[in-house]
């Protein structure tokens, strides 16, 4: 296993996008990016996290990670950002001890088709008349099926505040 990586080495790979993989199983556990040393920085790393802590069980039986680089010669951190994101969905966040699922998902990772088509799709509204909005959690999906706990991931809190003008509200 490297110690390190050579500087110009590092030039070379610019931006890259790794994976570190369990000899044992040969299944990825953790997706990440960076530039120089970064695919390195983990096995050095004392953090109480899931990531570490795999690395702790394949170190005590004799071995390391293995290191992957899926990508290199990023021209921009965004891209790494982009790319890391994008396998971490295309693996399955469930599968790896990354803490976060990447940057951006939530607004342009993995999504099904007719999420995407509902959101781009979606007409435009005008509010004309004072008005209420709900902001349902994150734990909100497209596509929910009726069986999952749809009450549960709605909390509604109001707060209730004096009214600025003497002015009525219109019927």
């Amino acid at each position: 296993m490297f110690d390190s990586i050579a500087p110009y080495v590092g030039e070379r790979l610019g931006f890259y996008v790794y994976l570190y993989v369990d000899p044992r199983t040969n299944e990825p556990f953790y997706v990440g990016k960076g530039r120089g040393n970064r695919a390195l920085a983990h096995l050095r790393d004392t953090s109480e996290s899931a990531k570490v802590a795999r690395i702790k069980e394949i170190q005590a039986v004799g071995l390391e990670p293995h290191i992957d680089i899926l990508v290199h010669g990023l021209s921009s951190e965004e891209a790494a950002f982009r790319i890391e994101a994008a396998v971490i969905d295309a693996i399955g966040p469930e599968k790896l001890t990354n803490a976060v699922r990447g940057w951006e998902t939530g607004k342009v990772g993995r999504m099904p088709l007719a999420e995407l088509v509902a959101l781009y799709g979606a007409t435009p509204v005008e509010v004309v008349h004072p008005s209420l909005l709900i902001r349902i959690n994150r734990l909100y999906r497209f596509g929910m099926s009726e069986a999952e706990p749809k009450a549960q991931t709605c909390q509604v809190r109001f707060r209730c505040v004096p009214l600025r003008s003497s002015r009525s509200l219109p019927d």
